[in-house]
């Protein structure tokens, strides 16, 4: 198995102890790396005025990967109160490293899969298997906002009838990025013998911005005859999700509507659901899979067996969290 170099980013509040979870984990499988611990988070942001310092952005430019915990995000207000006085009086704007590392990095695949092992105890739904694409680097996390809406914006007609105190946010989807991504779901789908693709929007309700999606999503679809495409409602989405989704095994979409699916799609596979932001996504994806697929066995598989004391979970007898659709 190859040796990587990994950039452990633990950050703070519970990313110690996600961290510390996640390596007995990944111990227990067998993958073999150099974990190289970067700094980030909250602290970092009081005592330098910047939660991802350049020497981190360097660190995850020389290594294969990165594994990120959780960081603390407060209020721009309690944001400012807190730096050091040093940093009082110079301006500086709080904006969150996952978004920096995002838009820096163009880490513009957020591969999320949902797998239900066989025979896994966890399991809310057996046979789920899908995959899901979401854009990382644009929608309402571009970070463009205004605590009061601008005069050049009031003149604009459907602005009118918004309070002038009312604070804005800027919803940005483009062609390119929105074909990219499609393109992205498209190439793992005939990698990976995939059949279908469904692109999922709001374009009922966000006719410009979902607009945008879904006209690039068919265009992509267009160059791929032997793939299924279908556009699908992120309602329905919702309301389907408690079923093994046969008609969506591959899933792509914008940053919004992509997180509302995946959390659709948690409770109906407790087994496996992480997610891969990586510009190169499809390595990222195969050396993860080789991994799983090497120790999943019915004897030893990382999966089913238990890490130490931890207690046995029964499979949940619940009924599905939203009906079946009819």
């Amino acid at each position: 198995m190859s040796h990587y170099r990994v950039a452990w980013l633990q950050g703070d509040g519970i990313g110690e102890e996600v961290c510390d979870a996640a390596r007995l984990v990944l111990d227990a499988s067998g993958f073999q790396a150099d974990y190289l611990p970067g700094d980030i988070g909250w602290e970092f942001w009081r005592a330098e005025g910047d939660a991802l310092p350049p020497r981190t952005l360097d660190l995850l430019r020389r290594t294969d990967c990165a594994f990120f915990g959780a960081i603390t995000s407060k209020p721009a207000g309690e944001a400012a109160r807190e730096l050091a006085p040093q940093f009082q009086a110079q301006g500086l704007t709080y904006r969150s490293p996952i978004v920096r590392m995002r838009q820096l990095l163009d880490l513009y695949v957020c591969l999320r899969p949902c797998r239900a092992f066989p025979g896994n105890p966890l399991n809310y739904r057996e046979n789920i298997d899908l995959v899901i694409f979401r854009e990382n680097t644009e929608g309402m996390y571009i970070g463009v906002e205004f605590p009061r809406i601008p005069e050049e914006m009031l003149a604009i007609p459907a602005m009118q009838t918004i309070p002038s105190d009312a604070a804005i946010s800027i919803r940005s989807i483009t062609p390119e990025a929105s074909r990219r991504i499609v393109e992205a779901a498209f190439q793992f789908a005939v990698k990976h013998g995939r059949r279908k693709v469904t692109a999922v929007h709001k374009a009922n309700v966000l006719r410009a911005t979902c607009g945008v999606f879904l006209e690039a999503a068919r265009e992509v679809a267009a160059r791929y005859p032997q793939i299924q495409f279908a556009g699908r409602w992120r309602p329905a989405i919702r309301r389907s999700s408690s079923t093994p989704p046969t008609w969506m095994p591959c899933a792509c979409g914008c940053s919004r509507t992509r997180s509302i699916t995946t959390s659709s799609s948690r409770p109906t596979c407790s087994a496996i659901s992480c997610r891969t932001s990586a510009p190169n996504w499809s390595a990222a994806w195969d050396s993860a899979t080789a991994a799983i697929s090497a120790r999943n066995t019915p004897s030893s598989s990382p999966h089913t067996a238990r890490l130490p004391n931890t207690p046995v979970r029964k499979k949940s007898t619940r009924s599905p969290p939203y009906s079946q659709p009819k």
